[in-house]
């Protein structure tokens, strides 16, 4: 099957008839169901970069013939989640909750679409399109309309090399933008080493927190399928140190607050707060020396 160059409008009608499937077939929440579709959509995106070919249902019934596992689907969503394992983007033992039907329905939705190949643009708008239609009641508060962070980008803006945060960033609406401005004049410029400019940019100049799970998981995906810099996105208290976040270290703090959110006094830093990997500590350490140690100290110091 040849690839099929789409339109945003099309992937995001596309996307919407998936979440009718899934709330039709599975009776899920539009939030649970928003989920579900983006382990599909991942499983498509790392399939079709691991092969260079689009991943179609006819190929997935194929495999599922030839496997010797009756939850196949499942096998595949273990294999895509293994991938993204340091992204931490799926939770260690998180599987596909939805029906082989439902998966097959979603993925022959998707079938004539190239994911991996697909306009950051086009696939990025779509998808915040899509978020916007699923979180639009209950979570509405996540969501900062595109003009208004598009105006707020813009007077700041932000330049290539400066540290940019937001530490309550929802689905990241401001990294994103914050990205594609830096990314979009570094594209512009007649300097070298573009590709290798906008890496930077991606890894080590684009940084959020949500203490949402389910967002800053929502800001991961979102931030790749707009091209990326999702490394930099943590669920975490944003009132605390974490990784390479922390005060007196940026240049650009972008963020449209929970101006609504109650802080009770009861609510105390808790041993669970301190950050644990001895990989990460010691890759931060050596990346920040001093000040990482003392802005850590923040939270080891003040536990209750």
């Amino acid at each position: 099957m040849e690839d099929k160059v789409f339109e945003r409008d099309e992937f995001t009608r596309i996307l919407t008839k998936c979440h009718n499937t899934i709330r039709n077939n599975d009776k899920l929440s539009p939030e649970a169901a928003f989920d579900e579709i983006s382990k599909v959509l991942f499983i498509k995106m790392w399939r079709e970069k691991k092969t260079g070919e689009i991943y179609t249902l006819e190929q997935f019934e194929k495999e599922n013939e030839d496997s010797p596992t009756a939850d196949y689907y499942n096998v595949l969503f273990y294999e895509t989640r293994n991938h993204y394992v340091a992204d931490k983007i799926f939770e260690k033992n998180e599987r596909l909750n939805i029906r082989e039907n439902s998966f097959r329905d979603i993925l022959g939705a998707l079938s004539k679409l190239n994911l991996a190949s697909a306009s950051d643009d086009v696939r990025g708008i779509a998808f915040e399109q899509f978020l916007g239609k699923t979180f639009r009641g209950e979570l509405g508060q996540f969501f900062t309309p595109r003009r208004i962070v598009e105006f707020m980008v813009g007077v700041l803006d932000p330049q290539e090399g400066e540290l940019i945060c937001d530490p309550c960033c929802g689905s990241g609406g401001f990294l994103i933008n914050a990205f594609e401005h830096v990314r979009d004049a570094i594209l512009s410029d007649d300097k070298d080493d573009k590709e290798k400019r906008i890496k930077r940019l991606a890894t080590k100049c684009v940084f959020g927190v949500d203490a949402n799970p389910r967002m800053a998981r929502t800001a991961k995906m979102n931030m790749m399928m707009h091209g990326d810099g999702h490394s930099g996105v943590h669920h975490h208290d944003g009132f605390l140190n974490v990784n390479g976040i922390f005060e007196n270290r940026f240049n650009v703090i972008l963020t449209n607050p929970p101006f609504g959110s109650k802080v009770s006094k009861k609510l105390l830093i808790a041993e669970s707060d301190k950050f644990t990997d001895a990989a990460k500590i010691k890759e931060y350490t050596k990346e920040y020396g001093d000040r990482y140690k003392k802005a850590m100290a923040q939270i080891e110091d003040n536990i209750g």
